[in-house]
């Protein structure tokens, strides 16, 4: 009967699993092979487009509004499928639970030990449900992610101007390549990174703040 419950769960978390790898490697295809990429930049551009294009003048602004979009479906989407406060309970009692077995092994205490093991697969169990969740939650995340980032390529190679005036240079160049991606998804991930964080935070405390007010 125990491993007629186990096996539902697993076969969930492989196919999530699949899932995720697959999304990765389609959105990986799409943005790096070219005509896939323009294909799909120009269909979500008719959506972005006329919203944050801005005619091509302010690139910067075009990509800081990307980022926000960006930011804001992911919070939206972690906000929905992530229990803030089980995931907290959750990892203060996997944080403990390790600690006691690392501290019963130390002692010698098999009795313990033994005990500890014994609520180990309970244990896991929570952790994998947490795992679950944010799987999920990255699969739709590289979905909305391929689809903005296919646009700003798009965008980006469009521009009639390709420079940006910065504090470290006076004429940036948008698309030349430092490193492997071009210089603008460099911009876009200091404006992108600094917004997530202030998302994710401010989205935790008002679940923490909503479980402490109905207690």
């Amino acid at each position: 009967m125990h491993e007629e419950h186990k096996q539902p769960e697993s076969t969930s978390g492989g196919f999530s699993q699949f899932l995720m790898i697959l999304v990765f490697l389609v959105t990986i295809m799409v943005l790096i092979d070219p005509e896939s990429r323009k294909a799909a930049g120009e269909a979500v551009g008719t959506v972005l487009g006329p919203i944050i294009s801005f005619d091509g003048r302010f690139p910067l602004l075009t990509l800081f509004c990307a980022s926000l979009i960006m930011v804001s479906l992911r919070s939206v989407l972690m906000h929905f499928f992530t229990d803030y406060v089980q995931t907290a309970k959750t990892q203060k009692i996997m944080k403990e639970f390790n600690k006691e077995l690392r501290q019963a092994r130390m002692a010698g205490n098999q009795l313990k030990v033994k005990k500890l093991l014994e609520l180990q697969p309970q244990i896991m169990k929570y952790q994998s449900k947490i795992m679950m969740t944010q799987m999920k939650t990255m699969i739709l995340t590289m979905l909305v992610a391929m689809s903005v980032f296919t646009w700003l390529f798009t965008f980006m190679e469009g521009l009639d101007y390709r420079f940006a005036s910065l504090p470290w240079e006076a004429k940036w160049h948008l698309l030349d390549r430092a490193y492997l991606f071009p210089n603008w998804i460099l911009l876009y991930s200091m404006m992108s990174i600094p917004l997530s964080q202030a998302f994710s935070r401010l989205l935790k405390l008002y679940e923490f703040r909503k479980e402490a007010g109905t207690r």
